[in-house]
């Protein structure tokens, strides 16, 4: 019986044994799997980075891609019309040839009349109307050849049109320097600027009227945005974000914002964040208290435009002035910006104020015109947007215009002729 117990002890330590040596293994077999599956996940996530860094740069890729494709197609669209003129021309031309060839014929045959009554009577008067005659079809051919070299000139314009937009797709850099030598304040949108003759009138202060997300605040960036990067200052008066939110806006249109805020171009006067408790101290920032501190609002913008009155002019905008209707009476209003439109027209500057579509009563949208220049309203019509402009100067047309617009484009359809886009 002792040998028995002995033996069934000895047993049992080595199945002890066995049951550490196979947990052991267990052990080491399973962090063997972990440390193969971790390394696995780790390069998995690299290439998952990896991708989707790629990814950002093929939709980078392909915004500017869709961007120049839309700069050629415009341009392809003024070629046609471009091709269709000197088409016209081509057969007026043909024309004037033909009636200058029956002409011909006619004069020849009156001048053998002529010729043949001269030798039987040597008549004076006849003479005089052949001499006539001969003035006359002489003044037709200059005419003629006036005419064809308007239609070489043409020609000429049409080949070098036509080789720009085969090569890159881009406008013609006589164009380019014609818009640059204007006096006006480019809004940044080639084809609005276009619209009107080259920008936006110096000292001019304007509304842009419509609905919620149709195209205003992309471009009211861009606005600033090409300020900006010719050195101008530009004055954000924001009431519905915060300067942070601001910032990131126009960041996708300039990518280093704050380069132009540390050298002061960039200011923003707050009628948001203290009404709605948040603690901000945006160092390029003026506090205001509320959409009915009028006076507040306008010695915050008068602050500014103090530090910056050696430029040669700036740029304001506001999103939104609706804020400011909203809480305060529509006499004060009209008060308040025809006060602050004569400071900035004796600043030089060129404003402009986002106003929302049905949250006033049209009285008070009429009321506001009579202190601005210009008034730019955008609509969606049949799924199209569309813009077009009432005051502001000289324009190209004063028709419905067709646009698109991302958070960073904002580009007109068609070309403008006679009041309307073809």
């Amino acid at each position: 019986m002792e040998v028995s117990a002995g033996g069934a002890g000895a047993s049992a330590e080595d199945l002890e044994k066995i049951r550490r040596d196979i947990e052991a293994e267990y052990n080491a077999r399973l962090q063997m799997l972990e440390d193969y599956y971790k390394q696995k996940i780790n390069t998995l996530l690299k290439k998952i980075e990896d991708l989707e860094a790629r990814n950002a740069e093929l939709i980078t890729e392909a915004d500017q891609l869709a961007q120049e494709k839309m700069r050629v197609t415009l341009m392809e669209r003024e070629l046609r019309d471009r091709i269709n003129e000197l088409a016209f021309q081509e057969e007026r031309l043909s024309r004037q040839q033909e009636m200058l060839i029956k002409e011909r014929k006619k004069l020849d045959e009156e001048r053998k009349k002529i010729q043949e009554m001269k030798d039987k009577t040597g008549s004076v008067a006849l003479l005089e109307k052949v001499r006539e005659q001969e003035k006359m079809l002489k003044e037709m051919e200059r005419k003629l050849k006036e005419k064809e070299e308007f239609l070489r000139k043409k020609e000429e314009e049409l080949r070098m049109m036509e080789g720009k937009v085969i090569d890159k797709g881009l406008m013609l850099e006589e164009e380019v320097e014609r818009q640059k030598a204007l006096s006006k304040c480019r809004t940044g949108i080639r084809r609005f600027d276009d619209l009107m003759l080259g920008g936006l009138p110096f000292n001019s202060n304007l509304i842009l009227y419509g609905q919620a997300y149709s195209g205003r605040k992309t471009f009211i960036n861009i606005f600033v945005a090409e300020g900006l990067k010719r050195g101008i200052p530009a004055i954000y008066i924001t009431t519905q974000h915060t300067p942070a939110e601001i910032r990131e806006m126009l960041r996708h249109i300039l990518p280093k914002i704050e380069s132009y805020e540390e050298k002061g171009l960039l200011k923003y006067v707050d009628i948001y964040s203290k009404p709605m408790g948040l603690e901000e101290n945006d160092p390029n920032t003026i506090y205001v208290d509320g959409p009915t501190n009028l006076d507040g609002i306008k010695d915050a913008i008068y602050s500014i435009q103090k530090d910056i009155q050696s430029y040669p002019y700036h740029r304001l905008v506001m999103y939104s002035a609706s804020t400011l209707l909203a809480y305060v009476e529509p006499m004060q209003i009209f008060r308040f910006f025809q006060t602050l439109n004569a400071r900035n027209k004796m600043m030089n500057a060129v404003a402009i104020y986002v106003v929302d579509q049905g949250m006033h009563e049209p009285a008070v949208i009429q009321t506001l015109k009579h202190v601005m220049s210009g008034f730019i309203e955008f609509r969606v019509s049949e799924q199209k947007y569309q813009l077009r402009v009432e005051g502001g100067g000289d324009v190209l047309s004063r028709a419905w215009i067709d646009y698109v617009f991302t958070d960073k484009t904002f580009d007109l359809r068609g070309s403008f002729a006679l009041d309307h886009i073809r």
